[in-house]
């Protein structure tokens, strides 16, 4: 299943002077509902890549705790977090290190 998310990670993290430019969704891309995000995530392992800072990474998320465990590599910088993580309506939230709770739809396409 290929998964679409765009995580958007804040001033917390080194962003390089210039940022990659998102892929677009593809038409075919179904918006989520939380019921469809938690059954997405919840006891998941999820490879992203942030194309605001370029930096990449995975997570691990426990929704039922309401949390996530994040190794990065961001502008060179490589390390690891326990966050707080959660669905909140139609969006998958989380709290970056020494930020506030980013909300963000998520995206499929295809099975």
């Amino acid at each position: 299943m290929r998964f679409l998310c765009i995580v958007l990670m804040t001033a917390s993290m080194v962003v390089p002077a210039v940022a990659e430019t998102p892929p677009k969704l593809p038409a075919t891309a179904k918006k989520l509902t939380g019921p469809e995000i938690t059954a997405l995530y919840d006891g998941s392992s999820v490879n992203w890549h942030n194309y605001v800072a370029n930096g990449t990474g995975t997570a691990k998320y426990d929704l039922k705790q309401h949390t996530n465990s994040v190794t990065y590599n961001i502008g060179g910088k490589t390390g690891s977090f326990t966050g707080k993580a959660r669905v909140k309506g139609d969006t998958f939230c989380f709290v970056p290190p020494k930020a506030k709770e980013a909300c963000e739809s998520v995206y499929t396409d295809g099975n």
